[in-house]
């Protein structure tokens, strides 16, 4: 029979003589972490950190260690809170200064992870000198709390979408693989505080992190998720490599998050299949009951169409529909709706393009051909256009940013996204993007986004439109009012591609069967919002229909009664 494959964690030497912060007994030390200014966070960060790093060099008995871990991880856990404020749901290209605070919150995250692993270990390794509490109990509850912070610490850095530091997956693998070879994978926790209450759940609520496709998430979203999984690891099973059913399988000696099952080859004894058909279950009962989504707790949720990407990537394999080709050069790029609306109208205000209001400041006016009359064939963009783009420099409201292209694809782009540029995105955002003044705004939205480095992003951009109309929306409330006009986009029916009419609303306020009328200085028309093609924290894609109204009933039967006005061209559109 094979030897097995030794555990391999790295822990510093136990090599230090001397620990001065306190006595090392639990009293002393919840006393030293309570003493601590907590006001003064730079002051608390080092003190954590000088304490965790001499701790995890000092000898001491498993039995002895745990509770003294125990003692300061209150203050420990609030210190990495309040420093997370301080970077996470920033802009996304983080200042150096909050940089740093991200580094050290990620540096007290692994020497916790590192303090409960050596409990464990050692709680293993001496189990016989053990009397005063049972060595499985020990180990299992350090193990989790080990778990606990690696995976807080994954979830930080794929809050980031920064790349892991090398041995970050491993980590979890091995802590996994011990309590297993310990079988000590299904014991209950009795404390399991923020992580699932026992050690195989604790694992799966860490790595099925990896199985979501992180980086097409916001901050937000990985946090609830990351939250929900701690009950929804119920729900997933941890097979053997024999195992015929499950999606995705994890190597335990490997350092990678789990894979799709079919792109490996032959599964060795250390890898483990991941099973997700229940949780897919569970994310369809609870999508068909809660139609905005589900609320974890008064600050955490989770939208609806977070629900959707879940069980699309923890249910399917993704494929590449389209070859990037690596690509140079600039594209014009503006963010937001509202920016995307006003440059798309032709540099016109909102009002204006509801009300045609002169306003010559704004630039020059669009082009003479009203899109909403226009009969180009479908999929065709016109072959001239006059659109006015106000210098990069100047446009302070609407502006308009130059961004590096890496690589394209008919679907979309790669950008890089500098220091220089906006950090205030995130993924789901609209963009209008334009590859030069000659050409119109497309429009599109950020999919994913990677940072590799402290200087350097890039941002994955996918194209819903070649062109838009730009309009005004009100919705039909239900004691027969309408709302004011929100900012819309229409992006036009394209047979070439087999891609129908639909529109881009605001987050807020739209729903699915709601009625709306579109219009805009020259047009008005009145349509049903249908099913839900697309959503983001950002915006909304809806089909829709037109409805009929009396004035259009009227028009048919008797159009001498009714003028041009009610000559509705949207059916060319």
């Amino acid at each position: 029979m094979a030897a097995r494959t030794p555990i391999k964690l790295k822990i510093p030497r136990q090599d230090l003589q001397v620990f001065r912060l306190f006595e090392l007994k639990p009293d002393p030390a919840r006393a030293w972490a309570q003493a601590l200014p907590v006001t003064d966070i730079r002051t608390v960060v080092e003190e954590l950190d000088r304490c965790l790093h001499d701790l995890n060099r000092v000898r001491l008995s498993p039995e002895a260690r745990y509770p003294i871990l125990e003692a300061i991880r209150p203050t420990l856990d609030i210190t990495i809170s309040n420093l997370s404020r301080r970077f996470l749901n920033q802009p996304l290209v983080l200042p150096q200064e909050a940089s740093q605070l991200a580094q050290t919150g990620t540096d007290l995250l692994n020497m916790a992870a590192t303090s409960y692993t050596i409990t464990a270990l050692e709680a293993i390794q001496h189990r016989d000198d053990l009397y005063q509490i049972n060595p499985a109990q020990l180990a299992c509850e350090a193990i989790q709390r080990a778990m606990m912070y690696a995976s807080r610490k994954l979830l930080q850095t794929l809050q980031l979408y920064r790349p892991l530091e090398l041995h970050g997956w491993n980590t979890l693998h091995q802590l996994f693989e011990l309590a297993e070879r310990q079988q000590l994978t299904d014991l209950p926790v009795t404390e399991p505080l923020a992580a699932a209450p026992t050690i195989r759940r604790a694992y799966l609520q860490g790595v099925l992190l990896g199985c979501c496709k992180p980086n097409q998430l916001r901050q937000t979203e990985l946090a609830a998720f990351y939250l929900a999984l701690c009950d929804w690891s119920e729900f997933i099973e941890l097979n053997p490599a024999s195992t015929e059913v499950g999606l995705f399988a994890v190597d335990l000696h490997g350092d990678q998050p789990p894979v799709y099952r079919s792109q490996i080859d032959a599964l060795g004894d250390s890898h483990r299949v991941v099973d997700t058909s229940k949780l897919l279950d569970q994310l369809q009962s609870l999508r068909s009951h809660e139609e905005d989504g589900l609320q974890l707790d008064d600050d955490t949720s989770l939208p609806a169409s977070t629900l959707d990407h879940l069980a699309r990537s923890l249910g399917e394999v993704s494929v590449r529909h389209f070859t990037r080709a690596r690509s140079s050069g600039k594209l014009l790029v503006c963010l937001g709706i509202s920016n995307t609306h006003y440059h798309v109208a032709g540099n016109r205000l909102f009002e204006d393009v509801l009300y045609d209001k002169a306003d010559v400041t704004h630039g020059e006016p669009a082009a003479a051909t009203n899109p909403f009359l226009s009969n180009e064939p479908d999929g065709q963009l016109p072959t001239s256009e006059t659109v006015y783009v106000a210098p990069v420099s100047t446009n302070e409201r609407y502006p308009i940013y130059l961004a590096d292209l890496c690589d394209a694809s008919p679907a979309g782009y790669c950008l890089e996204w500098s220091e220089t540029l906006p950090g205030d995105i995130r993924v789901g955002d609209i963009l209008g993007l334009r590859e030069s003044q000659a050409s119109q705004w497309a429009v599109a939205v950020i999919r994913w986004f990677n940072q590799t480095d402290i200087h350097r992003s890039l941002i994955g951009v996918e194209l819903l439109s070649p062109k838009a109309i730009p309009l005004g929306a009100r919705i039909h409330l239900s004691n027969g009012d309408k709302a004011p006009p929100m900012r819309v986009l229409l992006l036009p029916e394209l047979k070439v591609v087999g891609q129908s009419h639909s529109l881009i609303t605001p987050r807020a306020s739209f729903r699915e069967s709601q009625k709306v009328t579109l219009f805009d200085s020259q047009r008005k028309h009145t349509v049903q919002l249908g099913r839900q093609r697309a959503a983001t924290g950002s915006f909304i894609q809806f089909e829709f229909s037109f409805i009929e109204e009396l004035g259009d009933v009227l028009a048919k039967q008797r159009p001498e009664l009714v003028g041009d006005a009610y000559d509705s061209l949207w059916s060319d559109i």
